[in-house]
């Protein structure tokens, strides 16, 4: 999302501002919609790592949420979908220790593998892996 602001001559928060405000010219089931509102969901879990924002992150999760209901379950974009999903509520569950947003991004994992069709390993696998031993890591 960096690179997209960068390339197009602007700031991060110049880019989220537009995005926010240019769903008003898109129809609620234009194909172009879903791009739109995961390029403003990028924008704003990136700059929710830059100034650490939990504003921006509680966003980000809200729009990708929406994608995901809104995404039939037979759809190509529908595992994407909800590892975004996933990968912001874990970003959450690092910074808060929630653990209902670990708990909702090992469930999410476990729906990604399904809409994958994968029978076998998948990166989501993996990720629910990961995620279902984050609760007994350890601090250092």
């Amino acid at each position: 999302m960096e690179d997209l602001a960068t390339a197009l001559g602007m700031e991060l928060d110049t880019l989220i501002m537009r995005l926010e405000t240019g769903f008003e010219d898109i129809p609620e089931d234009g194909t172009e919609r879903g791009g739109c509102l995961s390029c403003l969901a990028h924008g704003l879990n990136n700059r929710y790592e830059r100034h650490g924002d939990l504003q921006d992150l509680d966003a980000a999760i809200a729009i990708s949420g929406a994608m995901v209901e809104a995404t039939p379950e037979d759809h190509l974009d529908r595992a994407g979908r909800l590892g975004n999903l996933r990968s912001h509520l874990s970003s959450r569950y690092e910074r808060t220790g929630n653990l209902q947003d670990l708990e909702a991004a090992i469930a999410i994992s476990e729906e990604g593998v399904k809409a994958t069709g994968y029978t076998r390993w998948s990166p989501y696998s993996s990720n629910l892996i990961e995620q279902s031993w984050e609760p007994f890591e350890q601090p250092v």
